[in-house]
């Protein structure tokens, strides 16, 4: 089975609310935000459109807590998508979470695992007019054969 690496670059454009309410502890939990990222890449099998919908538990005074959730990566020219679960931290109000999914369509078969580290600033020129938020993704995919 072949193992290949890639790196890629995601700019959240869009975000749906979910749910929002403040616990007994003062924590902030997210449920059901959906976001949009366009993801760049040199790799066919990641650039595209990623769509994660996640839960989030954030302490506002310190601006930490974690992610977790599920997300669905269609890569532009692949005709299959990555769908897949994530896990992570929230540090200092940044992200990192690790990802592993499997392919649809013509990714049937094939395995991502990935990275993501939110960066302060895209690192080119951002593909949408009022970027949210920009990501650094690191991985591997596993194809059948």
């Amino acid at each position: 089975m072949p193992l290949s690496s890639f790196v890629a670059t995601a700019t959240t454009c869009d975000i749906a609310p979910g749910s929002e309410e403040i616990n007994g502890q003062g924590l902030v939990q997210i449920r059901g935000r959906t976001f949009t990222d366009l993801v760049e890449s040199t790799e066919p099998a990641v650039a595209g459109t990623n769509r994660p919908t996640l839960d989030l538990d954030i302490d506002p005074s310190r601006g930490d807590g974690s992610v977790r959730g599920r997300f669905v990566l269609s890569p532009s020219l692949s005709g299959g998508a990555w769908e897949g679960e994530l896990a992570g931290s929230i540090e200092g109000g940044s992200v990192r979470a690790r990802g592993l999914a499997r392919g649809t369509g013509r990714l049937s078969g094939a395995v991502l695992q990935v990275e993501f580290r939110q960066i302060p600033k895209h690192p080119g020129a951002p593909p949408c007019a009022e970027p949210k938020a920009f990501f650094e993704m690191s991985g591997t995919i596993l194809t059948p054969g």
